[in-house]
């Protein structure tokens, strides 16, 4: 995956992130809409653990440590001077690990 893919990637998860948060004003507006209250009701509005925990990634892929920042623009350099390589073989042994893991159930 290209440097620029992954920027992509995180750049839309935080959208979803963004949009998590906004459905929850909009679900409860439209709630208070349906039933005829207006804005002195009160309306409940749960958010599923699995999109909290999406929350969350999504934060922690936008945190830019220094280490983090530092090993990206070593990978980068290594790129643009050709000295970039991957081992195809530890990328296969892995890609296959974890879809067995994944058939797996674990």
């Amino acid at each position: 995956m290209k440097i620029e893919e992954i920027s992509q990637h995180t750049n839309m998860l935080a959208n979803a992130a963004d949009a998590a948060g906004k459905t929850k004003d909009d679900t409860q507006r439209a709630d208070e809409k349906a039933d005829g209250r207006g804005s002195e009701g009160t309306t409940r509005v749960d958010i599923s653990t699995a999109s909290q925990e999406f929350r969350k990634a999504a934060e922690a892929m936008e945190a830019e440590t220094p280490e983090r920042v530092e090993r990206v623009n070593r990978i980068k350099e290594a790129v643009q001077t050709g000295q970039y390589h991957v081992d195809a073989r530890k990328v296969a042994e892995k890609v296959i690990r974890e879809s067995l893991l994944d058939i797996m159930g674990h």
